[in-house]
């Protein structure tokens, strides 16, 4: 099985070019998929040497179940932060902005036009879960960016209490400044 980063140069992407997700590597391609198919992105950033990057690919990255519902709902985009730093510290900020710290693996939850609304670094396969079927269930088709903000806001409580790898939704009072 291989995905859309096989052709790719970085070692890091190519770490995840047999895994079951199907990867993008940051390119138009991607969003303008998400944007036809009315899809969120999940933005992974790492790096090579990156433990908890490993720990991530073999839990999460490996599994069917997880890949399963990544390549359904989502657009997945597979980022080397060495070889983009520029998108790794743009998202950085997001993340601690969001969570108040931050770290690798990076995982983002965003719309097709680059516009982030969850944040958080590591998470296990039960939480990327959770996180990705709540967000294509009850909350994608709000239609608006802000009422999506807003029901996030209302559901993080709940997927805080469900797993102790937290992430964070952005605040709806963010949204509008």
């Amino acid at each position: 099985m291989s995905n859309m980063l096989k052709n790719e140069t970085s070692p890091y992407l190519l770490q995840h070019s047999e895994n079951p997700v199907n990867w993008y590597p940051w390119r138009q391609e991607a969003f303008e998929k998400a944007r036809a198919e009315d899809k969120p992105i999940f933005l992974s950033i790492g790096y090579s040497s990156c433990h908890w990057c490993h720990v991530m690919a073999h839990e999460s990255f490996e599994s069917l179940k997880t890949a399963e519902i990544l390549n359904e709902k989502f657009i997945s985009i597979k980022v080397d932060r060495e070889e983009r730093p520029d998108i790794d510290s743009v998202y950085m900020s997001v993340c601690q902005a969001f969570t108040g710290s931050g770290g690798w693996p990076m995982s983002i939850f965003m719309t097709w036009d680059k516009k982030p609304f969850f944040a958080g670094t590591y998470f296990p396969p039960v939480t990327i879960n959770l996180v990705g079927k709540a967000i294509t269930n009850q909350l994608w088709f709000t239609r608006t960016h802000t009422q999506a903000c807003h029901l996030c806001f209302r559901y993080s409580v709940r997927f805080c209490r469900l797993s102790r790898h937290i992430g964070a939704f952005v605040s709806p009072n963010r949204v509008n400044r």
